[in-house]
């Protein structure tokens, strides 16, 4: 729903006088990384963009993926992203409408695997495959987990930790965005042993989420707008096209 041009000034000279946004990440390149100035990468550049439009200072910091989703749970900060959508997380979060970003999620296999994934999950039913805790893949794969159809059900923290034991033999397939895991497998010694198989498992979508409280729903409010704005206005385009530029020109980290 968009909102009367009166109501969202208002919105934007309540939340602008309020104190700094405290928000948090972890890394997730190429979308979020560890820059020499702090956290740098498409998702951050977008987020800080909206909030530079709406007039409100965002502190963003880094954490490992689960510290920064405990500083979230127990409302120390004001907002987290990138993070997908569950009816879990909905019971204690606010999403705005809008996501940060759209990804296709995939499946990793070493070369000459015998596990070939033909867009039906049954086919790999069976195999062992590693996970990162704390991460919603997507509605089908979430199921099929669920469901118990792997051999062997592998968690690890990270998805750099997830590719690392695909290559040394010890997870048979990992799921993962595909643009973060060719990032991360990019900068591994031995990562092109590692290949898609398949199709897409589904397009999955990503937030900022914020943590509840009296200005959540207004922030929620304002960052639709805005964004909204900037895909009309062609400058989250420029934007996208910009940061791909930098990260081409960019040496790839890994931390």
């Amino acid at each position: 729903m968009r909102l009367p041009y009166w109501l969202l000034m208002l919105l934007i000279f309540q939340v602008c006088h309020a104190t700094p946004l405290r928000l948090v990440t972890f890394d997730y390149p190429p979308y979020v990384t560890e820059g020499d100035q702090g956290p740098e990468g498409l998702a951050t550049s977008i987020v800080g963009e909206v909030f530079a439009r709406i007039g409100k200072h965002a502190q963003i910091k880094l954490y490992p993926m689960n510290r920064a989703l405990n500083l979230v749970s127990h409302r120390q900060v004001d907002g987290l992203f990138p993070l997908k959508k569950t009816p879990e997380r909905e019971l204690t979060m606010v999403y705005p409408h809008q996501p940060l970003l759209i990804q296709d999620y995939v499946f990793f296999v070493r070369k000459n695997s015998p596990w070939k994934f033909n867009g039906q999950l049954a086919s790999i039913a069976g195999a062992r495959i590693g996970i990162t805790r704390n991460v919603f893949y997507s509605p089908r794969l979430d199921q099929a987990l669920k469901a118990g159809l792997f051999a062997a059900v592998d968690s690890t923290d990270s998805h750099e930790l997830n590719l690392r034991k695909l290559l040394a033999g010890r997870v048979d397939i990992v799921p993962c965005s595909r643009t973060v895991a060719l990032q991360l497998l990019q900068a591994m010694p031995g990562g092109n042993n590692a290949v898609q198989t398949g199709p897409s498992i589904e397009k999955v979508a990503s937030y900022l989420v914020f943590t509840p409280g009296p200005e959540a729903a207004k922030l929620a409010a304002l960052f639709d707008q805005t964004m909204t704005r900037m895909t009309k206005d062609g400058s989250l385009n420029r934007l996208m096209a910009n940061e791909l530029r930098r990260q081409q020109q960019a040496p790839i980290r890994i931390h």
